[in-house]
C-alpha cells in the first residue's frame, strides 16, 4: 500500500506522532512518501507520490481540508490524525495511533463527504480559477469593516438583498465551522444540502436558509464605486471582485473521503458533536 504522510511541523514538534506513524506504517510493509522538504526518516520515499492509496495526515482541521483538496481529485481516502484543538475531520487522536493497524486488515469505512465548487463571474462570464471547498465559501469585504451589499439568488430566482458583513455558503461538514459561528445550523454530514448563512446581518429577519444539494447559488456583490469584496474559499482568497461582479456556487463531483476506523463500536456524528461541542 502506498501512503502520502503529510505532518505538520508546528502542531507536531519534534516530530513526534510523525515518527510513530512512520514506524506503523513500515512495520506493515508500508511505502511511505513524505513531501521533500520534511526530516528524512530511514525508509521513506521523498517527492510527490502521483497516486498513492491513501493519505494520512497530522494536524487540525485546516490541514486535513486543505490536504483533502487534492485527495479529491485523485479519488483516494483521507485519515486524520488530530493535533489541533478541535478535530472534528480527525478519525484519531494521538494515542490512538496503534489503530492504524486496522488499515492494513480492512477493518475500516469510508465515509464520503460532500464538497461544493466556487466561480468568480464578470459580465456573465467566469473569470479566475474554480476551487472546490469541503467547508465553504465566504464573500466578504475582507479585513475591512463595512457591511456587503449582496443579492443572492438560487435556481436563478432572487431570494432578496441583504445588508451584512459577508455571505457564506457552506457544505454540511462546514455547518460546524465558520458557518457555525456565524450563526447557522449544524448539519448532519448524512444531509445532501447547502447552507446560505449571512454573517451577523443588518437585518432581523435576515436568517440561514438551507436550500437542497442540486441549487445553484449566485451571490451578486452590489455596491457603488470601486469598493472590491473578496471570495475566500475554504480559508483561501480566489477572487477580488468589483460591483457586478457575482459567485456561482454549486455541488462539486469531487467528493471528500474520510476514512473511518472499525473500533467494534459505533461512533456516530452526533457522538463526535457531543464531544467536541464540550471542548470549544
Amino acid at each position: 500500500m502506498k501512503i502520502e504522510l503529510l505532518p505538520n511541523s508546528e502542531k507536531d514538534i519534534g516530530y513526534v506522532s510523525t515518527r510513530e506513524v512512520i514506524k506503523l506504517l513500515l512495520h506493515h510493509r508500508a511505502e511511505v512518501w513524505m513531501p521533500s522538504d520534511c526530516p528524512v526518516f530511514d525508509g521513506v520515499h521523498y517527492g510527490t507520490c502521483e497516486l498513492p492509496d491513501m493519505m494520512i495526515v497530522l494536524g487540525g482541521d485546516g490541514s486535513i481540508m486543505r490536504a483533502a483538496h487534492r485527495a479529491a481529485r485523485l479519488k483516494i481516502p483521507v485519515l486524520g490524525v488530530n493535533l489541533g484543538r478541535i478535530g472534528y475531520l480527525a478519525e484519531i487522536n494521538p494515542n490512538e495511533i496503534a489503530l492504524m493497524s486496522r488499515i492494513f486488515e480492512r477493518a475500516y469505512v469510508i465515509e464520503s463527504r460532500m464538497m461544493i465548487e466556487a466561480a468568480p463571474y464578470r459580465n456573465g462570464i467566469p473569470f479566475g480559477e474554480t476551487l472546490i471547498a469541503l467547508n465553504d465559501a465566504v464573500l466578504s469585504h475582507g479585513p475591512v469593516s463595512s457591511l456587503l451589499k449582496t443579492e443572492i439568488r438560487c435556481g436563478g430566482r432572487s431570494l432578496g438583498r441583504y445588508y451584512s458583513d459577508g455571505f457564506l455558503v457552506s457544505t454540511p461538514t462546514g455547518s460546524t465551522a465558520y458557518s457555525l459561528a456565524a450563526g447557522g445550523p449544524i448539519l448532519d454530514p448524512q444531509l445532501r444540502g447547502l447552507c446560505l448563512v449571512p454573517i451577523c446581518p443588518h437585518s432581523l429577519t435576515a436568517r440561514p436558509l438551507i436550500v437542497p444539494e442540486e441549487s445553484d447559488i449566485e451571490l451578486h456583490y452590489l455596491a457603488s464605486g470601486e469598493e472590491t469584496a473578496h471570495l475566500t474559499v475554504d480559508g483561501i482568497q480566489a477572487a477580488t471582485l468589483f460591483p457586478g461582479d457575482s459567485v456561482h456556487v454549486r455541488r462539486s463531483p469531487l467528493t471528500c473521503d474520510l476514512v473511518r476506523i472499525d473500533r467494534g463500536r459505533d461512533k456516530s456524528f452526533y457522538d463526535i458533536l457531543r464531544e467536541k461541542l464540550s471542548e470549544i
